[in-house]
């Protein structure tokens, strides 16, 4: 009907693999890329996916989101996400902070692609460098992560740590040749980009964590790592 609101629906249908809930189903006439386009404003395209994000998101980890953000104590932190993969974690920082200054670091390529397509409606909003955060800068040998069968392409593994009890543990994760990436000190990233302050960093390196605070000698943010993080700083050497 000509000039009718386009109608839609989402359905949600959680796949377990590898331990994770994974996958949504999203509907929208058959294609969700149909809310993506010029038909809708940029901020009718954002609440959707936030709706999406909300639908998906375990209310424990939301929990924790909003502790953090009520701790920072005012509306436009800086926020830095060392090891974003996707985004996934800037985008519920930026649901809850819409005003925080996000900066992001992610070297393994494939996850930085997808950040930038997943953030495509916010990428005003944040900032992505793809280089690794560590001790020294230069160049540094990552470790990127791959799968099996269903888990092929998976990205959320790698690190600047060549895997130890990893591959015995998560014996369905395996890591290819590992690949020249570019890195820096968090101290000299600060005072190339004139970041005089930081207020909270979200960190997930997958046991390279010691490497990161050893750069940083003269930036004392707060600093937070993700429980997956700290947990397989053993499975990396």
């Amino acid at each position: 009907m000509p000039g009718a609101s386009p109608k839609f629906r989402v359905t949600y249908t959680p796949i377990r693999r590898h331990g994770c809930i994974q996958g949504a189903e999203d509907e929208f006439n058959g294609n969700i890329s149909a809310f993506q386009g010029d038909l809708f404003p940029i901020s009718m395209q954002r609440l959707w996916q936030e709706l999406l994000e909300c639908v998906r998101e375990p209310v424990s980890s939301l929990k924790l989101r909003r502790q953090i953000v009520s701790l920072l104590q005012k509306p436009n932190p800086v926020i830095l996400d060392i090891g974003c993969n996707d985004g996934t974690d800037t985008r519920r920082f930026l649901r809850l902070c819409p005003r925080a200054q996000l900066y992001c670091f992610e070297p393994d390529p494939r996850a930085a692609a997808r950040f930038k397509k997943y953030m495509d409606l916010y990428l005003d909003k944040v900032r992505l460098f793809e280089i690794a955060i560590s001790s020294r800068n230069g160049s540094i040998d990552f470790h990127p992560s791959n799968g099996d069968g269903s888990a092929k392409e998976w990205d959320r593994s790698g690190s600047i740590r060549r895997p130890k009890n990893h591959l015995f543990e998560h014996d369905w994760v395996r890591f290819d040749h590992p690949i020249s990436v570019e890195t820096r000190r968090l101290d000299d990233w600060c005072s190339e980009a004139n970041l005089s302050k930081i207020d909270f960093i979200w960190m997930d390196v997958q046991g390279a964590e010691s490497d990161v605070i050893a750069g940083a000698t003269q930036t004392p943010p707060w600093m937070a790592t993700r429980a997956r993080a700290c947990r397989t700083g053993s499975l990396c050497r």
